[in-house]
């Protein structure tokens, strides 16, 4: 009896958890009273298995009831990108205009407004932006004889004029960056000195809101009668998660390379190459369209011989503006 008890105990066990597993599997779907057009209406937001769509639609107050506007949301899992797609519907639930936004990392990089015919289903006109590489957005029309879109391009000059640039001056900042630097060497070490020197940094955009980033630099210093002379090579990713028409730029790296230590005591000299990283942020004040006020710091460990040794750097100087992209730069300075 107690056998045949256990095998039941299993069998609900089982169950039970497939019917949970099921469920969390299913879409989930929540209806409440809404008064967005009109009274009585109602809103059902419905939610994918996994969380990444959620799908708002709005019903009005008549009777019969019929779909207003529908806000799909989908969200990336592998990345910062959303995609946002708003269907608006006329008196009798049929549609007459799509809206969809594409954002990465809550920028809009893309847009497209399409208006129909609610009575035949029929396309009457659409416009459409697209963010370049550059972070240089793109206007198009729909052309409905070549039955394509066909850019504008006066409507995206005369965008970019009026919002100061907002999307297309960022590759002129912090593109080249002339430093005095201070770094901290072997802070926790029992020899730790301080290095002064300098370097050059340039980073390229290729994207809104990544750049490549290259440093050369050099430092001098002594300690305990030895004098020390440190050349580093480094290259690596910037990230600008700020809107480049503010005064104010701020972009963390992550950087890596190799540096070379030269030291001198006396008439003895040596030299070793070992590999390091600078994990750190530059802030620019900027003074013009095409010149600021950079500093910033970082923490930069090297790995001689097995060992880690702990390195901070903190530096000041120039950014100067050295990039082409974009054919109305020369109007804005």
């Amino acid at each position: 009896m107690l056998r045949y008890s256990y095998h039941i105990f299993a069998t609900l066990v089982c169950f039970f958890s497939a019917t949970l597993f099921l469920h969390a599997q299913l879409p989930t779907t929540k209806t409440e009273n809404d008064h967005h057009y009109g009274q009585p209406g109602s809103k059902e937001t419905e939610t994918s298995a996994d969380g990444n769509t959620t799908t708002v639609t709005y019903y009005d107050g008549k009777s019969p009831h019929h779909r207003r506007e529908k806000q799909s949301i989908y969200r990336y899992p592998e990345s910062a990108r959303v995609d946002s797609t708003i269907y608006y519907y006329d008196s009798l639930g049929r549609e007459e205009r799509i809206i969809s936004i594409t954002k990465d990392f809550g920028v809009i990089t893309s847009t497209q407004d399409d208006t129909f015919n609610p009575v035949t289903g029929q396309g009457i006109k659409g416009t459409k932006m697209e963010m370049d590489k550059f972070g240089h957005p793109k206007y198009f029309t729909w052309d409905s004889i070549k039955k394509e879109w066909v850019e504008n391009p006066k409507v995206s000059e005369n965008n970019n004029n009026e919002k100061d640039r907002e999307y297309t001056n960022y590759d002129r900042y912090m593109t080249a960056i002339l430093l005095i630097s201070a770094a901290i060497i072997d802070e926790f070490g029992d020899d730790a000195f301080l290095g002064k020197g300098g370097n050059i940094e340039y980073t390229h955009r290729v994207s809104y809101r990544l750049g490549l980033t290259g440093e050369v630099g050099i430092d001098f210093g002594s300690v305990s009668g030895t004098n020390f002379t440190i050349t580093q090579v480094l290259g690596g990713v910037s990230y600008f998660p700020g809107k480049d028409n503010s005064n104010l730029l701020f972009s963390p790296h992550i950087l890596a390379g190799f540096v070379n230590t030269n030291t001198k005591t006396g008439s003895s000299t040596s030299s070793n190459t070992a590999f390091s990283v600078a994990v750190g942020a530059d802030v620019v004040l900027k003074l013009s369209k095409r010149a600021g006020i950079a500093v910033g710091a970082d923490y930069n460990p090297s790995f001689p011989a097995g060992k880690v040794q702990q390195n901070f750097r903190l530096f000041a100087g120039l950014a100067l503006g050295l990039s082409k992209h974009g054919k109305s730069k020369s109007k804005n300075g």
